[in-house]
């Protein structure tokens, strides 16, 4: 069983809070171990998907990593290619953060002795657009 949890920008600071997701009202929170909910950033929540890179770094939704010479990012929703494959839902390595392209289910095809965190979507966008170069 994995553990469950959430990080999101703080609202003021923009510094990231880890804990469990909370909602109050329109509010998105995240409560830290000391139990302090802090309002969060809704568009930078992410979900940390259980496992690790290769330097044990805890692997969350919006990561960027490196895998061999490719640049992809951490994502949830739809595996498949076709959109008439019923397919799986979970998280996965995308080539295109804006397509859910399931370039790779992380169920099936993590080693944490190839994947190396490098960036996140929210503090380095241009690390995409040199992959795309």
């Amino acid at each position: 069983m994995r553990e469950i949890k959430f990080r999101g920008k703080h609202w003021l600071t923009g510094k990231w809070i880890y804990g469990n997701l909370l909602h109050w009202g329109k509010d998105i929170m995240i409560s830290e171990r000391n139990c302090e909910a802090i309002i969060v950033d809704p568009a930078t929540v992410g979900q940390y998907i259980g496992l690790k890179d290769k330097n044990g770094t805890e692997v969350y939704e919006g990561d960027i990593v490196r895998h061999h010479r490719e640049i992809l990012t951490v994502a949830f929703g739809k595996i498949g290619y076709d959109d008439s494959w019923n397919g799986l839902t979970g998280f996965y390595y995308s080539q295109n953060e804006d397509k859910h392209d399931g370039f790779m289910n992380l169920e099936y095809n993590h080693d944490p002795d190839l994947i190396e965190i490098i960036g996140n979507i929210y503090d380095n966008p241009e690390l995409l657009k040199e992959s795309e170069d």
